[in-house]
């Protein structure tokens, strides 16, 4: 429990804490202005103790930024002395909440705690709500500084206060972020682009929105899925591309090596018949030494033959090459026709996966619909049920016996039962009021509002 010191302070020494998301701006804070001139300082902000003489403001930022601007000498705060960091946030978030504030500043400062290392499990005990929902306003805290300028300073233009940047609108924004990675988080581009279109008034109401949300991440989903079937196609074709030219290169060795035994034999086979040859060509040079008129002639036919088996070799060698060049091609082309093949055969997978999600998705669609419907139903049935109570009570209140029995109760009892049947009734007209004005009702075609239901 924190005691509180009434302080007169110099806001010059008051400094703002960097992680309170709200900002004062534009005519909100022109109007503050105005009051602190007219009427002083009404309610006091709330500071805690920091070192050197300083504070820090935990509620009340507007106030002391408007004392500052006016110079004044001194303010009366309330000290809770020298808190911790995330003491103070708390308390800031907490005073943010019960205020007449801004969703997006109040999902900012949630965000801020969550990053100080508060669960949201924690947070929605603290602030009273569900742990889906506490987790939804933190996402929405998360957007990024850029996306929630752009929204902020659209809400300070405005100076209706029913703005059209309700919590219904910017939970259902949130779906357009897209996670990376765990360490890399999310990217927000498609938020910027749908609060983009709301600023250009393409996008005026929660319906548009759902739609909107809904067509987006259709495509997406789509160009993901095309981008990494593609992928997966690609990656494949290159394996089957890879597995078929090793194969290809390990048959065209085996022929290569056939083919080459076999010209080595031809080769070999001639270079012994030229050996022979030049044998017999020493021989017979030895036996006509004392006739020198045969040795031209027999040096003559020895090199016809000496060049027609030179020429047979070259003839071989020339064969041997054709015969690989033919081998090579039609290797390749058996390549090409199974490459075929197979894009053929992931082509038809990829067509059957697509038609096999549209229907997934299509059937998930039909059981979120017949969900949303029960759960409304159930609403309604809640509610009738506790209309009709109320209704029994209240007859029951206005009956002789009981109404003679109020004279034994108090008159802070009396009041207080009055106060709260006053309650009760603003809270039905309020709610029958929307419920016979507001949008849905003219979206579901009834020509005179409510009136049609009776």
């Amino acid at each position: 429990m924190h005691h509180f010191q009434m302080l007169e302070v110099d806001p010059q020494r008051i400094k703002f804490n960097p992680k309170n998301p709200r900002r004062h701006r534009g005519t909100e804070f022109l109007r503050l202005k105005a009051s602190l001139e007219e009427v002083g300082v009404v309610q006091v902000p709330t500071v805690r103790v920091l070192s050197g003489g300083f504070y820090e403001c935990i509620d009340g930022e507007g106030r002391v930024q408007a004392a500052k601007e006016a110079q004044l000498k001194a303010m009366p705060v309330a000290s809770v002395g020298p808190i911790s960091d995330q003491e103070a946030l708390v308390m800031l978030q907490s005073a943010n909440a019960v205020r007449s504030f801004h969703f997006l500043m109040e999902c900012r400062g949630l965000a801020n705690l969550y990053r100080q290392g508060i669960s949201s499990a924690e947070l929605a005990e603290k602030f009273g709500t569900s742990r889906p929902q506490m987790l939804s306003m933190i996402g929405v805290g998360d957007f990024p500084e850029k996306i929630q300028s752009l929204i902020l300073d659209d809400i300070a233009q405005s100076e209706d206060e029913a703005h059209r940047w309700t919590p219904k609108l910017l939970t259902e924004i949130l779906p357009l972020r897209q996670e990376l990675t765990e360490q890399q988080g999310y990217t927000y581009e498609e938020v910027e682009l749908a609060v983009q279109k709301v600023l250009e008034g393409k996008i005026h109401t929660i319906s548009d929105m759902k739609g909107y949300v809904g067509e987006r991440r259709s495509a997406l989903f789509r160009q993901y899925f095309d981008q990494a079937l593609e992928q997966k196609l690609e990656q494949e074709i290159e394996q089957t591309k890879h597995t078929l030219e090793e194969e290809y290169k390990e048959e065209l060795k085996i022929v290569e090596e056939q083919t080459a035994s076999q010209y080595r034999l031809q080769v070999e086979a001639l270079q012994e018949k030229f050996n022979d040859l030049k044998k017999k060509h020493d021989a017979l040079v030895k036996d006509v030494a004392k006739r020198p008129e045969m040795v031209e002639q027999y040096e003559a036919e020895l090199r016809q033959k000496m060049e027609a088996t030179e020429k047979e070799r070259l003839q071989l060698q020339k064969a041997q090459q054709e015969v690989l060049c033919q081998l090579e091609k039609k290797m390749k082309e058996q390549l090409e026709v199974e490459l075929q093949k197979q894009r053929d055969a992931l082509s038809e997978e990829y067509a059957q996966r697509e038609i096999d999600l549209q229907a997934l998705y299509a059937r998930k669609d039909r059981d979120l619909t017949i969900k949303a419907q029960v759960t409304m139903q159930q609403i309604l049935a809640q509610g009738l049920k506790t209309l009709v109570e109320a209704q029994q009570w209240t007859i029951h209140l206005m009956t002789p016996d009981v109404l003679k029995g109020l004279i034994w109760i108090s008159d802070a009892e009396m009041k207080a039962l009055c106060a709260e049947i006053q309650a009760v009734r603003e809270t039905l007209e309020k709610a029958e009021d929307k419920l016979t004005h507001s949008d849905f009702v003219l979206e579901r075609n009834f020509p005179n509002g409510f009136s049609s239901y009776h």
